[in-house]
């Protein structure tokens, strides 16, 4: 570095020097080289010499000389310039005042105010092209972790139909995070009037790096506390920014589907029944140990053993609360598929799985 900058330094000089009678040609009056023959003379009165075609004598005034300068900058006489055979010019006196002062003329001092403006420069556009990339970098993890989470929906909705069952979804943590949130919310299954469970739930989470912008969108899912579609996924997905942007999944609803009639024995003959399934999954927690990559297991614990309740004929109310946000489906409701007027007894079947999530090395 110390070598490129005295390169730098002595370029300066030489260009400086080179054209520097050009910068003070506003004030020169006359000059001309001194011809070789004058450095076997004296003085310049002896030599006759005539300096840009007029007469020596003529730029004499009050015994003032026309100036020239080394290359260090040094007044010389005319007698040492012609010896020297540099470029001899006689310019204003405030000028010459100026110029013999040395006041803000110094080189190491206009090579730094350059030097130091270049380098500014350069730092400046490195910083800025080096934000750029990493922004780059960091937004392009975030929508990886976009579809990783999204993979980790389809994975949790797999493994929910046998116990014991598990997937894994890999993914890189260079710029991002995961981390597993407790919602801080209950939530409340009722049928009718009894209370079918309460469920603290947790959601999954992917934090994007500092320069990630965006804002609340929905991905996949609803963020109703129930669905009532077989084909509708109970997971939601969305992004979210609190203290960083973060794509969050949210398993905090229960599934409602209406089955159909089923010919059951009621102790005496088979009857028809109408058959209603609530199922809900229960996310829990794993640990968390990871470093620039890793992978979401995902494992199906446990199914609890169904509740049961049987409902005399008429219309049957399934509830679900989450905080502040509540749903509620009849059995004759068109998006349930149910009777349109229940004239059959129903049983409904209350199905809770256990799934636990947890981020390990790989």
């Amino acid at each position: 570095m110390s070598n490129m900058f005295l390169a730098a330094v002595n370029m300066f000089r030489v260009h400086f020097w080179v054209f520097r009678p050009l910068i003070d040609g506003a004030f020169i009056q006359t000059w001309a080289l001194c011809p070789p023959s004058t450095n076997q003379l004296s003085t310049p009165e002896e030599s006759g010499v005539e300096l840009g075609g007029p007469s020596f004598q003529q730029f004499s005034k009050e015994g003032q000389m026309p100036g020239a300068f080394d290359v260090d900058g040094k007044e010389l006489s005319m007698v040492e310039g012609c010896k020297t055979r540099r470029f001899c010019y006689s310019i204003p006196l405030p000028y010459r005042r100026f110029r013999k002062s040395r006041r803000g003329v110094s080189v190491v001092i206009a090579t730094l105010v350059l030097s130091s403006t270049l380098l500014v420069i350069v730092l400046s556009t490195s910083n800025y092209a080096n934000q750029l990339l990493k922004g780059e970098v960091e937004n392009a993890e975030f929508n990886q972790g976009k579809d990783v989470l999204s993979s980790l929906d389809k994975m949790i909705e797999r493994v929910t139909s046998a116990t014991g069952s598990s997937g894994y979804i890999r993914s890189g943590f260079l710029t991002t995070y995961p981390l597993f949130e407790a919602s801080g919310t209950t939530l409340k299954i009722i049928a009718g009037e009894t209370l079918l469970g309460e469920f603290n739930t947790i959601v999954v989470k992917i934090r994007g790096g500092r320069d990630v912008s965006g804002a609340f969108r929905s991905i996949s899912g609803y963020p109703t506390p129930l669905v009532c579609n077989i084909s509708a996924p109970m997971g939601w997905l969305f992004t979210n920014r609190t203290d960083a942007e973060e794509v969050v999944l949210d398993y905090s609803r229960a599934r409602c589907v209406y089955k159909g009639l089923a010919q059951l024995w009621n102790g005496a003959e088979y009857e028809p029944f109408n058959v209603l399934e609530v199922t809900v999954v229960s996310l829990s927690s794993g640990s968390i140990a990871f470093k620039d990559t890793g992978a979401f297991v995902v494992q199906n614990k446990a199914w609890e053993p169904p509740q049961q309740l049987l409902f005399p004929k008429g219309d049957v109310q399934i509830r679900a609360e989450f905080g502040d946000s509540n749903k509620v489906v009849n059995l004759s409701d068109p998006s349930l598929g149910g009777a349109s007027a229940p004239s059959h007894q129903t049983l409904l079947n209350f199905f809770v799985i256990n799934v636990e999530l947890s981020v390990v090395q790989g």
